[in-house]
Formats: C-alpha cells, sequence, structure tokens
C-alpha cells in the first residue's frame, strides 16, 4: 500500500504544522510532535480497522524477534522485515507504545504521548522480552535493546526538493491560480451582464433591488480576489532572490485566503439573494397561491445554501492540499 503509507506520512508532517498554535508548552516540543503524528497515525489505522481484523496485543504476539534470535538470518533487512511485520500485527495502542519504545523514547514520554501513566505503559510490554526497571524510568537506557538498534539502522524518507523543482512547482501554482481567477472573473462579468439586464427589465423595485445588491456583491467579490489570492508574474519568479521562500510566502498567501472565503467571497451575496429570491417569490406577481410562492422561497434558497456548502467543501480540500504542500516545502 505504498500510495497509503505515503498520504499518511504526509499527514503526519502536516498534522504538527497545523495545530501548532495549540502547543501549551506543558511538555516538551518533541514530545509533543510525537503525540500530534502519532495521533494523527492512529486514526487512519482506526479507519482501516475493519479492513484488518488479524490484530492482536502485546500478550497474545508472542514473542519479539529479536536480533539475537535472528543471527541465521544473513540479511539485515529480512530481520526488519519480520520485525515490522510483528508490528503490524499489534493493536493500534500497544503498536504504538512499542514504536515509541523502539525509538528509544523514555516512559514519562511515551505515556505522555499515549496518555497513559509509566506504569500502564510498563503493563502493556511483554515481561519475556523486557526489564522495566532498566527501561522505564526518566532518561532513555544507556546500553540499548537489540531491537532498538535494528529499528534505528532503517534507512529514513527524505523529502528535499531541488530549487529546479521548487521553481516548476511555484511556476505550475502561479499559472493555477491565474486561470482559477480569470474563470472566476470571467463569471463575475457574465452575473453582472445578466442581472444588469434583469435590474432594466423587471419592473418590480424589490428585485431589482436584489438584483443591484448581488451585483454589488459580485464586483466586491472580484476586488478582494485580485486584492488577496492574485497571481505573481513569471518574472517575479525567476528574479526571486529565494525560490523557496517565495513559494513558501505565495502557498501561505492563497491559504490565507481560503481560509477567509466565507467572509469575503460567500458573504457578500447573501444580503442580494436573500432579497432577489424573495422578490421573485414573494412580492412580484406570479399568480401563485402564498403556500406555493414560500415553498418556492424555501427551495430556491436550499439551492443557494447547497451551492455555497459544496464551494465552500472546495475551498476547505484546497486548503489541506496547501498545507500539504507547505509541510514538504519545509522538509
Amino acid at each position: 500500500m505504498p500510495n497509503a503509507r505515503a498520504d499518511l506520512l504526509q499527514d503526519m508532517h502536516v498534522a504538527p504544522w497545523r495545530s501548532l498554535s495549540r502547543f501549551d508548552g506543558r511538555c516538551s516540543l518533541s514530545t509533543w510532535v510525537y503525540r500530534v503524528a502519532h495521533n494523527t497515525a492512529a486514526s487512519h489505522v482506526d479507519r482501516e480497522r475493519r479492513s484488518n481484523t488479524g490484530a492482536v496485543t502485546l500478550d497474545d504476539a508472542g514473542d519479539l524477534p529479536y536480533a539475537e534470535s535472528l543471527s541465521h538470518i544473513v540479511e539485515r533487512s529480512d530481520a526488519l522485515d519480520r520485525l515490522n511485520g510483528w508490528i503490524r500485527g499489534l493493536k493500534a495502542a500497544d503498536r504504538q507504545i512499542m514504536t515509541l519504545y523502539l525509538e528509544d523514547l523514555p516512559a514519562s514520554d511515551i505515556a505522555e504521548i499515549a496518555g497513559l501513566s509509566p506504569g500502564a505503559v510498563a503493563t502493556r510490554i511483554p515481561a519475556s522480552n523486557i526489564n522495566y526497571r532498566r527501561i522505564f524510568r526518566s532518561k532513555p537506557m544507556p546500553d540499548r535493546d537489540p531491537l532498538q538498534s535494528l529499528w534505528s539502522q532503517q534507512q529514513e524518507e527524505t523529502f528535499a526538493m531541488s530549487m529546479a523543482e521548487i521553481h516548476a512547482r511555484a511556476t505550475r501554482f502561479q499559472s493555477g491560480i491565474r486561470s482559477r481567477n480569470l474563470t472566476d472573473y470571467a463569471a463575475g462579468l457574465f452575473v453582472i451582464g445578466v442581472l444588469g439586464w434583469v435590474a432594466w427589465q423587471v419592473p418590480e423595485p424589490v428585485v431589482r433591488l436584489g438584483a443591484g445588491l448581488i451585483i454589488a456583491g459580485t464586483v466586491y467579490v472580484m476586488w478582494k480576489l485580485h486584492v488577496l489570492a492574485s497571481a505573481s508574474a513569471r518574472a517575479v519568479i525567476d528574479q526571486a532572490v529565494s525560490l523557496a521562500d517565495f513559494h513558501r510566502r505565495a502557498l501561505q498567501r492563497q491559504r490565507d485566503a481560503l481560509a477567509t472565503v466565507w467572509r469575503w467571497y460567500l458573504a457578500p451575496f447573501v444580503p442580494g439573494i436573500l432579497v432577489f429570491v424573495g422578490g421573485t417569490s414573494l412580492v412580484a406577481d406570479i399568480g401563485l397561491p402564498l403556500m406555493a410562492r414560500l415553498t418556492s422561497f424555501a427551495f430556491s434558497a436550499a439551492l443557494v445554501a447547497g451551492l455555497f456548502t459544496a464551494i465552500a467543501w472546495l475551498n476547505a480540500r484546497a486548503l489541506k492540499q496547501i498545507d500539504a504542500q507547505i509541510a514538504e516545502l519545509e522538509q
């Protein structure tokens, strides 16, 4: 499952960055990062729990595949495969504790991350494999468990990007912004043209007022789109002193705009839409009884609410993608 693994790894890098504002200093920063990353991983595991019915607890898992007992295996990668396979067979909570133990974290940190007491953490580790008094204390062991040494020899994945790749990503990102904004500007001009024609042709004052308010909201949104989320010219990218800093600032700028989309992109349309729909459904003489008019108004309002919800969902998804790009750039 390489794709699922890559998605999880990306989410684990994004989660601490997104949650940094909630760090309260009650534990060390490294412990807090471990906790956030492990909680993210636990959430992924919980969603896939139904597809893995063979997971067991540490009490039922049998002996750890200790490095000493693997001396007959020539390739160390085979030993790591056995160790990882044993860990994957554990239930989520036990897998978390064993992984932290293999990372050589002290008991106090494991307890803090797992939300348990050091004693409760100790009872999760099979007594036949681990000496509690040597391991579960405030500092890491001076002489490491052979499994910890084996675990530490795994190759770490890197996320470094070359300047050429950053330049290509920044160019594509700005091009995407430019295309998106041009589409929004064209849609805005279309709305202004159609509602301008309606305001000119329909004699009902309330309908005209609603059309005028929507036009005003459209003009405001187009202006805010330019101010908050306009694209940079290609020459600006080429002349940037630091491509990484430039791309990071561009990502953050778009993220800030997406995070406030309700305020500047959707809310300006609400007054005009309510007045316009109310005018066409309730005030204008359309030859329908009152109940039919109320139903028409409610149906139209529900359609608009559904459209706004879809727009908000799409923007939230785009926000998450930008968070992932920022986190990847930080590596």
